[in-house]
């Protein structure tokens, strides 16, 4: 067996570097039965005629259907067949209000019946838009849809290297022979296959290889159980061999049934099957559709044995990719036996792509795992040019990724924690999701995080921690995280030691009362912090017992008291606190001090007697005790010598 391996770059289209626009959300699949959407050889209609002319297009209202399509449904997945009324250079399948994109979904150069499977995004009203350069009738068969991935109901993807199920052509076995009789169906039992599929598929990306005894009408894949539905697989009328993707929904036992019109050797393969979301499963992204490879073109050369093309940054297919929605096509040089296409990286596995045995221009669809740099190697066993397009990729459901802190705050000395979220549990062997930082000051000798944190197997979540150390500003350390090409970020704040309160216990006294004074931090004091403290307002009615607190490390309170004195009416005095380093802001209290019978002042104002003597001044008397605390009373005689001199005339005594 010759190999070649050619560079992605000798193959790549300029068209190919640009980056179409992709779908905001994740899609997951719903199946349904397989069911016929449309056929133009039926009368005219939205689903029926007329046939679509040469160089001429037609819009198809998908949703509008029988078929049991949603009305949320964001992608189809289809089965198209042409039946041209002379050969037919493409056809092309695309969302219907987008630009024709300058790919094909197939070619029937000899004007044969063909058929190629197609996963196309819904467009305007759900429709999607039918091009062919040539007159033909097209068929239309869907077998389920697409819709967003926070539908719980919907199907994640599981690719998987591509895998032979069946092959009647091998001995006699429920997946081997015998070959199908024309006119009967036969089911498979795809979960007992080496592949190892789980009892969890609902539904398998597939690829059927007809290998007919004479001309073939048709093959019909369905669920096993089911009745047969109107609908065909592919055709291969002319009796060559003819291959055909499609997604089909598990029957009974995760049995599928295949009935042939005319006698046939069927081969099976798998690359993936969508089942209930878990760890690994993957969500749809539509792409517009974009060619990533045409050998034809500048200084490439036909496959003559192995290729190798890169997928990823191309076409708008990002480095997240885990799976890829492919549409081959092979243009030979001259018979064509079989082309393979699998991840870049694995052994070549034992399937097929498609078959072009009498070497005609050939179509195929396929859904790939990303391979080794995300890259797909590609093998023919006769030269061929192929064409690579894609209309999507398969990745992660990263919606809902996501880092944060809790506390988003710290006082540096302290150990924070960071968490990691996925949106859906991580694959086997855990996903590595990688950290990053910077700060505010640019500086990063205060703090120390590791480079990745694992999210362990069936997790979605982790957590690790940030190590801090001294500083003399508020900084911002922003930690971002990476995860399969996406990215999301989280801002730690680290702080000096602070005053953030200050209580008072109680906060109302009495004159001659003492209160108690708290002071907190915002967090524990990484070292002794020191709190200066500090009356205002009416000092002279209150003192404290200290003019600092020391927070000793590892704590975050520290108290202090306010003794208050006598007073001529109630009065706030204010109680403030700061910590001694950093430019931090005061923080302050009011202390309400009201009157009290014990140690009530008593003020005298323009105190006249009898004799007219005066007398002004204060004193204090305690009613508890029934004497003076203080007095300070300054008196003159009188001069009225006929009145006693102890009779009041006239007083503006007040008590306060």
């Amino acid at each position: 067996m010759m190999s070649i391996s050619i560079a992605a770059a000798m193959v790549m289209l300029a068209s190919a570097t640009s980056a179409p626009a992709s779908a905001q959300t994740g899609l997951r699949f719903v199946p349904i039965t397989p069911c016929r959407i449309a056929d133009t050889r039926n009368p005219d209609g939205p689903f029926g005629g007329p046939y679509i002319a040469g160089n001429t297009s037609r819009s198809f209202a998908l949703r509008a259907t029988a078929c049991s399509v949603a009305p949320d449904a964001q992608a189809y997945s289809l089965n198209v067949t042409v039946v041209p009324m002379t050969g037919l250079g493409y056809l092309t399948l695309w969302p219907t209000g987008e630009p024709q994109p300058t790919v094909s979904t197939l070619n029937s150069p000899d004007g044969r019946v063909r058929a190629n499977a197609a996963i196309v995004p819904a467009g305007d009203n759900g429709a999607i838009s039918v091009f062919a350069t040539n007159g033909t009738h097209v068929v239309l068969d869907v077998n389920g849809y697409f819709v967003s991935d926070t539908n719980p109901s919907a199907l994640a993807f599981y690719p998987v290297t591509p895998c032979r199920v069946a092959d009647t052509r091998d001995a006699m076995g429920p997946l081997g022979g015998p070959h199908l009789t024309g006119s009967s169906s036969r089911d498979f039992a795809v979960l007992s296959s080496a592949c190892n599929l789980p009892p969890e598929a609902r539904a398998y990306s597939m690829n059927f290889t007809a290998v007919p005894r004479g001309g073939l009408g048709y093959l019909t894949v369905s669920p096993a159980g089911e009745d047969r539905p109107l609908v065909s697989t592919l055709n291969a009328p002319t009796g060559v061999v003819t291959a055909n993707a499609a997604i089909v929904p598990a029957g009974e036992n995760g049995a599928i049934s295949a009935f042939a019109s005319n006698d046939c050797d069927l081969v099976i393969d798998v690359n993936g099957y969508f089942a209930p979301p878990s760890a690994g499963g993957l969500s749809l992204y539509n792409l517009t559709p974009c060619r990533l490879v045409d050998t034809r073109n500048g200084s490439g050369m036909p496959v003559t044995a192995l290729l190798t093309a890169k997928i990823a940054g191309n076409c708008g297919v990002p480095p997240s990719a885990l799976g890829y929605v492919l549409n081959a096509t092979v243009v030979p040089q001259s018979p064509l036996g079989y082309l393979t296409l699998w991840p870049q990286g694995q052994a070549q596995p034992l399937a097929s792509t498609l078959n072009s045995p009498d070497g005609q221009v050939t179509s195929n669809m396929a859904l790939l795992p990303a391979g080794t740099s995300q890259s797909v190697s590609a093998y023919a066993t006769d030269g061929t040019h192929l064409i690579l397009d894609t209309f999507g990729y398969f990745a992660p459901n990263v919606a809902g990724f996501s880092i944060y802190f809790n506390p988003s705050s710290i006082v540096w000395g302290q150990q924070a924690t960071g968490s990691v979220t996925l949106a859906s549990p991580a694959p086997s062997g855990g996903a590595a999701v990688t950290l990053t930082a910077s700060t505010s000051s640019g500086h990063s000798f205060f703090y120390s995080l590791p480079n990745s944190v694992v999210v362990p197997a069936g997790a979605t979540s982790a957590t690790f921690p940030v190590n801090t150390s001294e500083i003399y500003t508020t900084e911002q350390l922003k930690v971002n995280a990476a995860y399969n090409g996406t990215s999301a970020s989280a801002t730690l704040t680290l702080e000096v030691p602070r005053v953030i309160s200050l209580t008072l216990n109680p906060a109302t006294v009495s004159a001659g009362q003492t209160t108690t004074a708290t002071v907190t931090l915002n967090g524990p004091a990484p070292n002794s912090v020191q709190v200066l403290v500090r009356l205002g307002g009416y000092t002279k009615f209150a003192s404290i017992s200290t003019s600092s607190v020391t927070i000793p490390a590892g704590q975050s309170t520290g108290q202090f008291t306010v003794t208050t004195g006598m007073l001529p009416q109630p009065v706030n005095v204010s109680v403030i606190a700061v910590a001694a380093q950093g430019a931090t802001p005061e923080v302050s209290t009011d202390l309400t001090i009201n009157l009290t019978t014990r140690g009530r002042k008593w003020v005298l104002n323009n105190v006249i007697f009898n004799d007219g003597g005066t007398a002004s001044g204060y004193f204090t008397y305690d009613a508890a005790t029934g004497t003076y605390l203080d007095i300070n009373i300054t008196t003159t005689p009188g001069s009225d010598t006929n009145k006693t001199p102890f009779g009041i005339r006239r007083t503006d005594t007040m008590g306060w």
